[in-house]
């Protein structure tokens, strides 16, 4: 009994219900990440629109809130259009003053900067805002597209039920719709869809295997139609993988192998058979030679694409014409193992034995190569970059490494090994668990199965499924590109229940172990889903910590940028850090965490792991960096440490280092101005820290000790700063800004006898008060101002007036800022300079300006 047939109806209406759900579920996000938006109003530092800036904003900002990559993705987008090319090969925000070389395929940013084009024109706002704003729903919509080309594709080879297999595990297995999350713009996705047709493709061709007679069997069932058919769908998977290999060599490389080696695989018990003089007349093994000529020539077409004329080079770390030889070779060999297989010769003589021979050697060209040259042609073959990646980037971190961590201490010796590796494997089943449905699946389905042909085929689809699973089992990065293999091993299985009985195969017993696979396939997505939807109906807003810290890093990106100005900025932070002090305040950096920025990290490594301040600050000068940001989150302190002596992540980092006496803030070299950033009030942070360096000229120690008062002060530390002071004072008694600031803490903590002999002192050393900087004059004009003596505060606003400008003033700490703005406002001295007091006006945060402005209200 055949199985009944379903109407295109009916599939249809699947196929829209699982469109619907990914539409559902990044409408979700959009409205959860929304609430963000709340965070930015509620900030204290505004962005203003600038048409004239490459981002659209002024000083070269950005707003929306990212993933890492996403933020390289959209700034390498806005360069290209700003620059009015179709490539990106060299930023100068990364590696300053030096710059970076770019290898990032072009594919994403043609991608978003196709979607910024159509929004700019329907919606009006100016094109580099636009790549922003598209930015937050590129992937998503990638992912509808693909479904629109996948969907049909199968239906047309395979019928519904195996469509709309695709269309529901595609919306629905976690680790692949993750690929192509909302305000993820990435080309992870991309390089995953193309892998999942390199293999469907050889699949629908056959698998090497032409179907006889007029009418096919089914596309699985004794292969493709014709030759000719098969011989397009071969070529078609070529180009497509060829298009794998330049979006990411990384990703489609191991694809390719894995087909290779399930042709080896699944031929190899067809060589008895022909021995026996049974040779199998469906097989056509010229389809892989055109499949490796089809695939080298898309290589180096995308190749040409991305590099011709002027960056032909020797970086095997992306596509490259060694993978377009490599794969021709791969191919040739393929369809010479094929024939000898089904009895022919392998090898055969004369110029058969010359290409052959010319194979070989196009398959050992790459990695002989990069064994020869190492890290100057493969720079992630660089060991401290290496173990950089290994030990400190979550999406390298292993299965095993995630599971030891999720685990109590005491399980890798509570349990029997045994026990373990079930557990193993049922926490691997979350993060994809096709494949325990597919060995459930297949495993009935194929028991039943006599074709021995139709065996072998699984190989193909099944080989680069199981070597792909391996490596995300080491590299979860590799988790999304797994399950969609898997998924094509299920269109395989669906293709093949097509042709057997239903009742054979799927009994009642089996529907329904199959229905409860199914759903542990949407379980975490679809938690995900519910969980989302009911904090949107609940009106709640539970930001993640991750979110959280992008405000943080954003607020105090426009915080850096209004203190910094036109001026230029080099920020030297951790490289989550860096990369969001980049893309939301417009400065350069220096250690940004690609391997493209080699260069960048090692020095970021040495500064940072130095325990020298001389190193450091010959560093420091070497790459312009003008500001040093130490977060919390991202101190990049023990992780420097280690990389510097050679250590492995969780052994214990050598202490002492540069960047951990500043995370610590146990002391500064007198080159290093503290700076105070008013970080956001929120439950969530209260642990959190993000402490500002800024790099000067050389201070007196009475100086710096003095800078180190104000800072405290400005944190709110009175209690502290006080008797730090008084001993500053005390070793330097005639040092009239420390007498200055000593009296502004006393003030604070209402100590008036205290602040009364200060003042006597203050006043006793007036005469050296021309000499004062702008900070220490403003304190001045506030002490006089509560003592009452507004001629002396008239006077000393007058000479801040008189000699402040735009650069000073957006030095100012925010409480001395409103003194100025204050005073000079009582006093009317800044009658004297209006633009220059608007702006100050427009440097304090909301709630100070509406102090400033009741005051003018009054006068």
């Amino acid at each position: 009994m055949k199985m009944p047939r379903t109407s295109k109806t009916s599939w249809g209406i699947i196929v829209g219900v699982a469109i619907a759900l990914l539409v559902i579920y990044n409408a979700e996000l959009n409205i959860i990440g929304s609430n963000l938006a709340d965070l930015e109003r509620e900030s204290l530092h505004s962005l203003s629109l600038d048409k004239n800036s490459p981002t659209g904003c002024q000083w070269g900002q950005r707003s929306q809130i990212l993933s890492a990559d996403g933020d390289h993705w959209v700034m390498q987008t806005q360069k290209m259009l700003a620059e009015g090319g179709l490539r990106v090969r060299q930023v100068e925000y990364d590696n300053s003053p030096y710059g970076r070389e770019v290898h990032w395929s072009s594919s994403m940013r043609w991608w978003l900067g196709g979607l910024a084009w159509l929004w700019s024109l329907a919606s009006g706002v100016t094109l580099p805002v636009a790549v922003e704003q598209v930015a937050l729903l590129a992937n998503p919509l990638l992912l509808l597209l693909f479904i629109a080309v996948l969907v049909p594709l199968v239906w047309r080879w395979q019928g519904g039920l195996s469509a709309a297999v695709v269309a529901v595990c595609m919306v629905s297995v976690a680790p692949f719709v993750e690929l192509f999350r909302y305000s993820d713009p990435d080309h992870h996705g991309l390089v995953a869809v193309f892998a999942m047709l390199t293999v469907l493709l050889l699949v629908f061709g056959g698998g090497g295997w032409v179907g006889s007679g007029e009418k096919p069997t089914g596309a699985l069932g004794q292969g493709a139609r014709s030759l000719a058919r098969a011989r397009r769908l071969f070529i078609a998977s070529g180009m497509v993988g060829g298009a794998g290999l330049w979006v990411s060599s990384a990703t489609q490389v191991p694809v390719l192998i894995g087909i290779g080696l399930g042709v080896v695989v699944s031929l190899g018990r067809f060589r008895r058979k022909a021995t026996e003089g049974l040779v199998m007349e469906h097989a056509a093994p010229e389809l892989w030679r055109w499949w490796g000529i089809a695939g080298a020539r898309a290589s180096i077409f995308f190749y040409l694409i991305e590099y011709f004329p002027a960056h032909l080079g020797m970086r095997l770390e992306v596509n490259h014409p060694f993978y377009a030889i490599a794969w021709w070779g791969g191919g040739e060999l393929l369809c010479r193992y094929s024939r000898w297989v089904m009895g022919g010769d392998f090898i055969g003589s004369g110029r058969e034995r010359v290409i052959a021979f010319g194979a070989f050697c196009a398959v050992l060209l790459m990695p002989l190569t990069i064994a020869v040259t190492g890290d100057r042609t493969f720079w992630v073959g660089d060991s401290e970059l290496w173990a950089l990646h290994r030990d400190y980037i979550q999406e390298f971190s292993s299965v095993f490494r995630r599971f030891s961590e999720a685990t109590p201490t005491g399980w890798p010796t509570s349990f029997h090994p045994l026990v373990l590796l079930m557990i193993l494997v049922s926490w691997l089943s979350v993060f994809n668990p096709l494949p325990v449905a597919v060995v459930l699946f297949g495993w009935r389905i194929f028991g039943h199965s006599q074709n021995s042909a139709m065996k072998s085929r699984l190989g193909i689809v099944l080989v680069p499924a199981l070597l792909v699973l391996a490596l995300a089992c080491f590299q979860v990065r590799w988790m999304g590109t797994s399950c969609g293999l898997w998924i094509v091993v299920l269109v395989f299985l669906v293709g093949k229940m097509n042709g057997d009985s239903v009742q054979q195969c799927l009994t009642r017993r089996w529907k329904v172990l199959f229905s409860i696979l199914a759903l542990l396939v949407m379980l975490p997505w679809t938690s995900q889903l519910v969980a989302a939807g009911l904090t949107v109906v609940r009106g709640q807003k539970n930001y993640s910590t991750s979110s959280l810290r992008s405000a943080v890093m954003r607020d105090f990106a426009r915080w850096l940028r209004a203190r910094v100005g036109d001026s230029s900025a080099v920020v030297l932070s951790g490289p989550g850090a860096t990369t969001s002090l980049i893309y939301y305040g417009g400065v350069k950096g220096v250690g940004t965490l690609y391997w493209e920025n080699k260069d960048g990290l090692h020095a970021m490594v040495d500064i940072f792991s130095t325990p020298d301040d001389e190193t450091a600050h010959e560093l420091i000068k070497r790459y312009g960096v003008t500001h040093i940001v130490v977060v919390s989150w991202d101190s990049f302190a023990a992780e420097s440490a280690r990389l510097a002596h050679g250590l492995k992540r969780g052994q214990e980092a050598p202490s002492g280092t540069f960047v951990a006496r500043l995370a610590k803030a146990q002391g500064y070299p007198v080159w290093l101005l503290p700076v105070n950033y008013p970080m956001p009030e929120m439950a969530e942070l209260r642990d959190e820290f993000v402490r500002v360096y800024e790099v000067v000229s050389e201070q007196s120690h009475e100086e710096a000790a003095l800078r180190f008062g104000e800072l405290m002060f400005d944190r709110g530390d009175h209690a502290d700063a006080e008797p730090y002071l008084k001993e500053l004072v005390r070793q330097c008694p005639d040092y009239l800004p420390g007498w200055i600031m000593l009296a502004q803490v006393q003030l604070a903590l209402e100590r008036d006898n205290d602040f009364r002999t200060s003042l006597g002192r203050i006043q006793a050393l007036q005469d050296g008060a021309s000499a004062l900087g702008l900070d220490d004059r403003i304190g001045l004009a506030t002490v006089l101002a509560v003592f009452g003596d507004m001629d002396g505060v008239r006077r000393e606003i007058r000479r801040c007036v008189e000699a402040v400008d735009e650069k000073g003033l957006r030095k100012l700490a925010e409480n001395r800022l409103l003194w100025f703005v204050r005073l000079a406002q009582e006093t009317g001295e800044g009658r004297r300079r209006p633009e220059l007091m608007k702006l100050a006006a427009g440097l304090l945060p909301e709630e100070m300006t509406k102090q400033v402005q009741a005051i003018s209200a009054t006068r």
